[in-house]
């Protein structure tokens, strides 16, 4: 996020891509010595292909870049022809959040956000102004999720830990009551394909799909 200015210039690049967080005096060094810079911060499933196209048309690999958005596009349809004739009803309440408490969870207008309104489901902290809010237990219970999203990565909680703490909490006796619980509902899916705004989110999609609408995407290849 703040890399050394000299060692970026030392490759000599076209092009300097930068994401969320970079140290905007980075960005300025860079655009005051003449160093082509582009921002790429997509926030939403629809963000990730316009930024798909942008960056192929920068490096002059616009063929590339439009089959890539073609396919992901066509994978896109795939979800959304399902999902989208779903009344309220039928779109199950969802959380997303690691097994702690007081728990981070994603607000509407965060990538995880979109991902969950197009898999069919409604997010239990879509209303809530701040993009990541923290959940009491108290909040959690009184929206009472039917489904919960949670996540596991390399570099900071594995699959195995996740599950082990997920069965420690839902033991509890408030826990207990939860409809996700109850109906043991609660999905332990790779952190990579749901928080990288790239190609693979589309295979997070797919597969938080498939938790919300089992009976929808049985059929659909893993």
């Amino acid at each position: 996020l703040s890399p050394s200015v000299e060692r970026v210039l030392a490759f000599r690049p076209d092009l300097v891509l930068v994401g969320q967080g970079t140290d905007i005096r980075v960005l300025q060094s860079l655009e005051g010595l003449g160093v082509p810079t582009f921002a790429v911060h997509p926030k939403t499933v629809e963000e990730v292909l316009r930024a798909i196209l942008d960056v192929g048309r920068l490096c002059g690999a616009e063929s590339q870049a439009g089959h890539l958005e073609a396919e992901l596009r066509s994978r896109l349809r795939a979800v959304s022809e399902k999902t989208g004739g779903l009344s309220e009803a039928e779109k199950p309440r969802v959380l997303y959040g690691y097994p702690e408490v007081p728990m981070h969870t994603a607000g509407g207008r965060t990538f995880i956000g979109d991902l969950i309104r197009l898999a069919g489901g409604k997010n239990i902290a879509e209303d809530n102004p701040m993009e990541w809010p923290t959940l009491n237990l108290e909040a959690i219970i009184k929206a009472d999720p039917e489904v919960i999203i949670s996540g596991y990565s390399s570099d900071y909680l594995s699959a195995e830990e996740a599950r082990r703490r997920w069965e420690v909490l839902k033991h509890q006796p408030v826990w207990r009551e939860v409809a996700a619980v109850k109906a043991n509902r609660i999905h332990i899916l790779n952190l990579d394909l749901l928080l990288r705004p790239g190609p693979r989110v589309f295979a997070g999609l797919e597969q938080v799909a498939r938790c919300l609408h089992p009976e929808l995407f049985a059929s659909t290849p893993r």
